[in-house]
């Protein structure tokens, strides 16, 4: 397997070590994690929203599972809290999402990593977004870097494609 991730934090005997304190996660709040060289294979991701981020009413094409870290979380109507896990059918819509008052840091697994952009519900959603959705699948397909969406970013802590 090959183990390669978007914050080029280094692999040492097929194992790659990750902290949301790290400056390679800081500096853009997001990072990704592929578990295999298949074009379909599982993805992970790790975020960290600031407090009342809302997320839009969406599905993804991929099964997959969400854990909170640290902060909580509220999808379609219920918080989540620390080491609480989520696990969404392919298909399936959720939310409107919304972050704590502390913010969340979560980790959130793909099993098809092309299941990534989010499938918004609402056509006005789709068009105001659609063009940062298709970004962020070709991210997930490692054609082109993390987009950034406006963050902050330090260059050498992009993938590379």
């Amino acid at each position: 397997m090959v183990n390669t991730n978007s914050m080029n934090l280094p692999s040492k005997a097929g194992r790659t070590v990750f902290s949301f304190d790290s400056p390679e996660f800081k500096a853009t709040k997001f990072g990704a994690f592929w578990m295999t060289d298949d074009p379909h294979g599982p993805l992970a991701v790790v975020i960290e929203l600031p407090p009342n981020t809302e997320g839009r009413a969406h599905t993804h094409t991929s099964d997959y599972l969400t854990m909170v870290v640290e902060g909580s979380l509220k999808t379609s109507g219920k918080w989540y809290g620390p080491g609480e896990i989520r696990m969404q059918d392919a298909g399936t819509v959720y939310g409107p999402s919304l972050a704590g008052p502390d913010g969340v840091k979560v980790l959130v697994v793909f099993a098809d990593r092309n299941g990534l952009p989010d499938q918004y519900v609402k056509e006005a959603d789709r068009l105001e977004l659609g063009e940062a959705m298709d970004q962020l699948g070709k991210f997930a397909r490692k054609e082109i870097a993390f987009p950034g969406f406006g963050m902050p970013a330090d260059e050498d802590a992009l993938i590379k494609p």
